[in-house]
C-alpha cells in the first residue's frame, strides 16, 4: 500500500511504528528497496529511495514527537522493507503519545501502529529487542530441540492397515 501524491512526486509508503522506553521502531513497507537514504535530525527522520524493478521513487519526512539521538539511531535495508531504529533523547519522559508532532489525522493514511512489536509502557523491561527479523544464521537445527532425538521413522514406508470390517 502506498499513498499517492500529485504530479510525479515520490510516493509515501505504508509505515508502522512501535516503541520502547528508550527506542522507537519504524518499519517502512517497501518491496525491493534500492538506493535507500535515511537522514536523522534532532526531531526528524527522512527516508527516500526507489522500489522494485520499475524504480518508483518513495520518500517522506516525519516530524517526530520528541527529540532523538541522531548518532545512536540507525537503519537496515531488507528485501521487503526498511527498518529504522530511533534512540530517544529523553528516556525518562516515558512513552511518546504518538510518533509525530502532527495530529494522527495527518498521517493516518500511511502510518499505523505495529502491534506485533508493541509493548505497553508498564510491561516494558527496558530491553531493546532484536532490531530486525532476527538472525536466522544463529538457528541451530541440530541442537537438543531437534527432531533427530525422536523415535525412528522407518514405518513411513509401509502402507497403512485397512480398517477392520464389522
Amino acid at each position: 500500500f502506498f499513498f499517492r501524491q500529485p504530479h510525479n512526486m515520490p510516493i509515501i509508503p505504508a509505515c508502522k511504528w512501535a516503541q520502547r522506553k528508550e527506542r522507537v521502531y519504524l518499519t517502512v513497507d517497501v518491496p525491493q528497496p534500492e538506493n535507500v537514504k535515511v537522514e536523522f535530525g534532532d526531531k526528524t527522520v527522512t527516508f527516500s529511495g526507489k522500489r522494485g524493478p520499475e524504480g518508483e521513487e518513495f520518500a517522506h519526512t516525519f516530524n517526530l514527537f520528541a527529540e532523538i539521538v541522531t548518532e545512536e539511531s540507525s537503519f537496515k535495508v531488507l528485501g521487503v522493507c526498511v527498518q529504522i531504529n530511533l534512540k530517544k533523547k529523553d528516556t525518562e519522559a516515558g512513552y511518546w503519545d504518538r510518533m509525530t508532532e502532527e495530529p494522527s489525522k495527518v498521517s493516518k493514511n500511511f502510518l499505523s501502529c505495529d502491534w506485533d512489536r508493541w509493548v505497553d509502557e508498564d510491561e516494558d523491561q527496558g530491553e531493546d529487542e532484536d532490531f530486525g527479523y532476527g538472525d536466522l544464521g544463529d538457528m541451530n537445527y541440530d541442537g537438543p530441540d531437534s527432531d533427530d532425538e525422536d523415535a525412528p521413522l522407518d514405518d513411513l514406508d509401509t502402507p497403512p492397515e485397512a480398517p477392520a470390517a464389522e
